[in-house]
């Protein structure tokens, strides 16, 4: 099923005005895969703190690439974070390095919040 990313955007824009969201999210769009090849510094320490081996933090970010229901363009473009029901992942796109990750465990309100919006945007 394909996504009414108008909507989707428009409810997203909705709960930032209301700050149920972070402001930073991003605009959804259409999932573009990306290769990842490489960790930041800052995404090996949180995903050390998330209990995420450093071997496994490539095929972990790669996983929730290639299960993402949803991609937020951020930082004008240079990030995107891919959102799946495993886990985030925050991917660098000149580069292919995880900027940050965490797991299901983390999600907040805000994260179950847009998953539940995606949800109800999925066209029949």
């Amino acid at each position: 099923m394909s996504i009414d990313y108008t909507r989707l955007n428009r409810i997203i824009g909705q709960l930032k005005r209301h700050r149920k969201v972070n402001q930073r999210i991003g605009l959804a769009r259409p999932t573009v895969p990306i290769r990842v090849v490489g960790v930041s510094p800052h995404a090996a320490k949180r995903a050390a703190q998330r209990g995420i081996p450093a071997n496994k933090i490539i095929v972990t970010a790669q996983g929730y690439v290639n299960s993402a229901i949803v991609m937020f363009v951020q930082n004008n473009g240079l990030q995107r974070l891919y959102l799946s029901a495993d886990g985030n992942v925050v991917v660098q796109v000149d580069n292919g390095y995880v900027v940050t990750i965490y797991t299901r465990n983390e999600f907040d309100a805000s994260i179950r919040r847009i998953i539940e919006e995606v949800k109800k945007c999925r066209k029949k």
